[in-house]
């Protein structure tokens, strides 16, 4: 099934609808009668696990972003988090988990990086960089389902109490299918210091309110190095917290 809703940011129109794979986690799961007995919680580790294990990139061949992006994709990049989830007081479970862009392909003139997943039907999300270096969500694509949704996740350029809504891909653990939800998203900061166990780096923020506002990711990226931070809060709990403690970038 393929579904186009609208022209890709920064593309002209008739790049935008050719056939299906024709169009940048940290992250998101179909939310319907399937997962009504699951715990929140469980729903969001699943969220953020395909995030991290999905990214697809994709720009178009012969318009590739110039100056400074939000996050630089290339086969072999790679970015490592510490996680440390609160589930209940002194209980603290701490984990590692690995972003690595895969190789490189080329379909219908789009140039696409894709990360290795066993995820029913082949199931991907599509992302990459406009021209202005905005992180763009493209929809995502499997052997069942398509859709192709252009929407700007997170603004390079943003300013301090910015807002705007964001279209995302859910996506169905059980077949591969997908469905596109709003959440707003809103700029938290445009240069703050953020310290993590790589370091210390100037990032923007940004905050995401999702699950009807249950569920709110706060996350800081570095200009042209990608996701340094993201700590995800519950009812206003925090409840996850994911640090860099490496990255590998071949720009």
């Amino acid at each position: 099934m393929l579904r186009n809703e609208g022209p890709l940011p920064g593309l002209p129109l008739a790049a935008t609808i050719k056939p299906i794979f024709q169009t940048l986690l940290q992250l998101f799961i179909k939310i319907n009668k399937i997962y009504k007995p699951m715990n929140k919680r469980l729903i969001y580790q699943i969220i953020f696990s395909f995030l991290l294990i999905l990214l697809v990139s994709c720009e178009k061949e012969e318009q590739a972003t110039s100056g400074d992006i939000l996050m630089p994709i290339n086969t072999g990049n790679s970015w490592t988090f510490r996680i440390s989830k609160y589930y209940k007081v002194n209980d603290v479970k701490i984990d590692t988990s690995k972003l690595e862009i895969g190789e490189k392909m080329i379909i219908n003139g789009i140039t696409c990086y894709a990360s290795v997943g066993d995820n029913p039907n082949n199931a991907k999300f599509i992302v990459g960089n406009d021209e202005a270096g905005n992180f763009v969500s493209y929809g995502g694509i499997s052997d069942v389902d398509t859709i192709i949704v252009p929407s700007i996740q997170f603004k390079k350029d943003a300013v301090l109490g910015e807002k705007w809504n964001y279209t995302y891909m859910s996506m169905s653990v059980v077949d591969g299918s997908f469905n596109q939800l709003i959440s707003p998203i809103k700029c938290i900061a445009t240069d703050t210091l953020i310290t993590t166990p790589k370091g210390r780096f100037h990032c923007k923020g940004y905050e995401d309110s999702r699950i009807s506002g249950d569920v709110i990711t706060k996350y800081y990226i570095a200009i042209n190095i990608g996701f340094v931070k993201m700590e995800i809060f519950e009812d206003g709990d925090l409840f996850i917290v994911n640090e860099l403690i490496d990255y590998n970038l071949k720009k």
